[in-house]
């Protein structure tokens, strides 16, 4: 049997309300906007000086507020960023762009584009040209950035089984530590 109109229609727009997609937009406010001086010392405070570790700080909940669906990642941390080049200069074959992606958990793109950025950085440091880090420090606490991205220790189960898999897997790892590779 086959669904009406009527009834697709309004079975499509409950979905579409469950997805939030029929949510009223929570558009700026209308009328008169206050001097700037005056928004300063009221509605503005509480956006002066953010909880630490809360997150965002935007006056929406978005950056954007017209566009609700954009939700940005939170920037890389200086010392998640120091790390990633410190460990790439001491040893590129080792850390190479795609281990320190999954080390940090990062795209590889991100990645790449630190290691292209602390490349820079130091370039300018070099050159003698003035870094803008305070106005970077401020912009990570403001956005949320997370000062460790790192893939945190796995526990360790204690069981037969266990043993058993981690000593197979150790006795893999040596077989494949032993065989020729194709490199002359």
């Amino acid at each position: 049997m086959y669904a009406t109109r009527a009834g697709a229609e309004s079975q499509g727009s409950k979905q579409a309300q469950r997805r939030g997609r029929d949510r009223p937009r929570r558009l700026l406010p209308r009328g008169p906007l206050p001097p700037y001086r005056e928004w300063l010392k009221g509605d503005a405070e509480r956006f002066r000086y953010p909880t630490p570790g809360q997150g965002p700080h935007w006056i929406g909940t978005t950056p954007f507020p017209l566009n609700p669906a954009f939700h940005p990642p939170p920037p890389v941390h200086q010392n998640v960023r120091d790390d990633m080049w410190k460990l790439h200069t001491e040893n590129p074959q080792q850390w190479t762009v795609r281990s320190l992606s999954n080390k940090f958990r990062l795209s590889l793109e991100r990645t790449e584009s630190v290691l292209r950025l602390k490349a820079l950085e130091e370039e300018f440091v070099q050159e003698g040209k003035p870094l803008q880090t305070e106005l970077q420090r401020h912009m990570e606490r403001l956005l949320g950035a997370r000062p460790s991205f790192t893939v945190e220790a796995r526990p360790t189960y204690k069981s037969p089984l266990a043993d058993a898999i981690r000593e197979s897997n150790r006795a893999h790892r040596q077989t494949m530590a032993q065989l020729p590779t194709a490199q002359p």
